[in-house]
């Protein structure tokens, strides 16, 4: 939960305004809800030099729920690592698509793994709107 707070704080005030990043952020108050969603599928931590630099939580069935890393380590190749590790053990188990829902900040990274934009829906979160975008991307055989 740290470091999801301080990849929202950090990455995301270019693209939503400061009611937007608290609401975003309003879901780190509920531990249980973030320990349930967690064990809902699988999770990677990347750690560069003992410091975790990014997560991604996947589920079986194909779905990213969440990928994030530290401002730090933006652009670096963590969420590109992370994304890829994710995908060949989907694609190792035979999934053939993979979906997200992707903020505006991680939009354009899910593109150049070759993600499609699908939609783009708007969510509302603590009362808040905040645009996001249904992405997907069928994978190869292995």
């Amino acid at each position: 939960m740290t470091l999801f707070v301080a990849s929202v704080s950090g990455l995301a005030s270019a693209d939503y305004d400061e009611r937007q990043i608290e609401a975003w952020l309003s879901a780190v108050g509920d531990s249980q809800g973030w320990r349930s969603r967690l064990a809902n599928g699988m999770t990677l931590v990347a750690e560069v030099e003992s410091v975790i630099a990014g997560f991604i939580a996947f589920s079986s069935q194909g779905h990213v729920d969440l990928l994030f890393t530290l401002s730090e380590f933006a652009r670096c190749g963590v969420a590109s690592h992370l994304y890829r590790q994710a995908e060949e053990r989907l694609r190792r188990t035979g999934v053939g698509v993979v979906d997200t829902e992707a903020s505006k900040v991680a939009q354009p990274f899910f593109e150049t793994m070759g993600f499609k934009t699908i939609e783009k829906e708007v969510v509302e979160v603590a009362g808040v709107a905040l645009a996001r975008f249904r992405m997907r991307k069928k994978l190869s055989k292995p």
